[in-house]
């Protein structure tokens, strides 16, 4: 009844779509109707649908492409054509819609997955996962991630296999979906086995069996736990297992890799007709590659030790056509160099999109540029005659500073002439002293510096922020150097001889990365200029 059902609903969506009747809600109905129908027999419809996609709008057409691909993923049925998926991919990168774009992409590497064409199906999954980063859909980010780790596996990069799942893993417990967290542990369970932590294997297996809802994945770890026995050298509790699982329903090409492993625990337990019941199984059910090639060289083995060599030419002659096309697909390109390139290839778009970017920056900074200097023009001639009016003025103010400095010198010491006059050395240095802290205040350090920034442009201060490890003293120094002050007062005024008032300025010259004392009254001079 629900079958008749769901004809009628297709066959009514068929007809009227030319009119524009159709919308991208009834095309998400009838993909949900399919998907939870579960019958691939129903694919015809959505073939039927198929007719109407050129009278499709685009976002009809994405929104078919997407979900007629979907219902072929589900019931595992090979994507013929790649058109429709490719517009789907297409129109939500331009739309900008990221889970959708991501979801056709995961569909677009399963395909390529199928196909054995590793490095497209790793480029489209990497992809897929830049576009998910960062992202809260963590049930899509596990998927993208488990493609990845079944490649990495599929290319011997067991490390890299495991590094995937465990990320995958964090996804799905995130996402709360189980049968996708057993998955993963299946896989996990898998790559164990390969890398020899047995143990690990079957940990993970009965991890699955416990805790999938999905009876295909219970088949599957208990075949898992079975082939770990195996290896062990466990046979009775790997027979108990592996004959398990084959009561239980299989997905994809699982089914012949649980006959296979039967296979090999008869042969080990030398019941070689029973063996070759379950290799014979295993051909006739859908295969994989890697286990058709096992299954025939099990057979040639079987054909030698039993001594029936009828179909033994015939077993090696398929075991190297097996042998021959496995040799192709391990000379694809690895997963770590496909990621290297992915990730240049990633590097150098964002570098050409920052540079387009650049490039537009510029441009328009040029436009403005033209139009503030367009302005400026206008306005230069009276910024620069003001600039030059007020540089002539500060000229004139230093100046004038100057001059007041020198008269106030000079007035000093003509009221201290007559005194000089009557005085000894002694006396003499005594009454210099006098002029020079009546003029420049030299044993009051504040008043001096304050003179001296509004006479020399601001020495003291470029000083103590040019250079912290200079002392007031030091800066005294060096604006007595500036005002010219002849040598020996300077050495009288600081206490310091005439000679070691030179290794002074030696000092001070290295003390500030100078290279001798020329050097530093030529900086000094420079600071103290308008």
């Amino acid at each position: 009844m629900k079958n008749i059902l769901l004809i009628c609903f297709f066959y009514f969506l068929c007809i009227p779509l030319s009119a524009q009747s159709i919308t991208v809600k009834d095309i998400e109905d009838a993909s949900k109707e399919l998907l939870t129908s579960g019958n691939p027999t129903m694919l015809h419809l959505y073939q039927e649908l198929e007719e109407n996609y050129p009278q499709m709008t685009d976002e009809q057409k994405a929104v078919f492409g997407l979900k007629y691909t979907e219902a072929l993923d589900a019931t595992q049925t090979p994507v013929a054509d790649l058109k429709y998926l490719d517009f789907s991919i297409d129109y939500y990168a331009r739309t900008n819609n990221k889970k959708k774009h991501v979801h056709a992409l995961l569909y677009k590497g399963r395909h390529y997955k199928t196909q054995r064409n590793y490095p497209a199906a790793i480029q489209t999954f990497l992809k897929a996962k830049d576009q998910l980063n960062p992202s809260k859909d963590f049930n899509l980010l596990g998927n993208v991630y488990i493609e990845l780790a079944h490649l990495a596996a599929y290319q011997d990069e067991f490390s890299k296999s495991l590094g995937y799942t465990n990320i995958a893993i964090e996804n799905f417990e995130k996402s709360n979906y189980q049968v996708n967290l057993t998955a993963s542990y299946v896989l996990k369970s898998w790559i164990y086995q390969t890398i020899g932590e047995l143990d690990s294997a079957i940990i993970s297996s009965k991890y699955v069996l416990e805790a999938t809802p999905k009876l295909e994945q219970k088949g599957d770890a208990l075949n898992d736990i079975g082939y770990a026995y195996y290896q062990k050298g466990n046979l009775d509790s790997a027979h108990y297992f592996i004959k398990r699982s084959l009561h239980y329903p299989y997905d994809h090409k699982n089914g012949a890799i649980r006959f296979y492993h039967q296979a090999q625990v008869y042969t080990d337990l030398y019941e070689y007709d029973s063996a070759k019941i379950y290799l014979r199984k295993a051909l006739y059910d859908p295969i994989d590659i890697y286990t058709q090639n096992d299954c025939y060289k099990l057979l040639v083995r079987l054909s030698l030790m039993s001594g029936e060599t009828d179909n033994l030419a015939w077993y090696i002659a398929q075991q190297q056509i097996c042998a021959d096309s496995i040799r192709k697909i391990e000379m694809q390109p690895n997963i770590n160099t496909i990621e290297e390139l992915h990730k240049t290839t990633k590097e150098t778009e964002e570098a050409r999109t920052q540079n387009t970017i650049l490039a537009i920056v510029i441009i328009i900074i040029v436009v403005i540029a033209a139009l503030i200097l367009l302005f400026l023009h206008k306005q230069k001639k009276k910024v620069s005659d003001k600039a030059d009016t007020y540089k002539v003025e500060l000229e004139k103010k230093h100046e004038t500073l100057l001059q007041e400095l020198h008269y106030d010198f000079e007035k000093t010491r003509e009221k201290y002439a007559e005194k000089r006059k009557k005085a000894d050395f002694i006396q003499r240095q005594e009454i210099e002293r006098t002029i020079y802290e009546e003029v420049l205040y030299i044993d009051d350090e504040q008043k001096f510096f304050s003179k001296m920034n509004a006479v020399l442009n601001h020495l003291p201060d470029k000083l103590k922020a040019e250079y912290p490890a200079i002392t007031s003293k030091d800066i005294i120094c060096c604006c007595l150097f500036v005002l010219d002050i002849p040598t020996q007062d300077i050495a009288m005024l600081m206490d310091y001889t005439q000679s070691s008032l030179y290794k002074f300025k030696q000092r001070l010259a290295k003390k500030l990365n100078l290279s001798g004392s020329k050097e530093l009254e030529q900086m000094l001079r420079e600071k103290a200029e308008i």
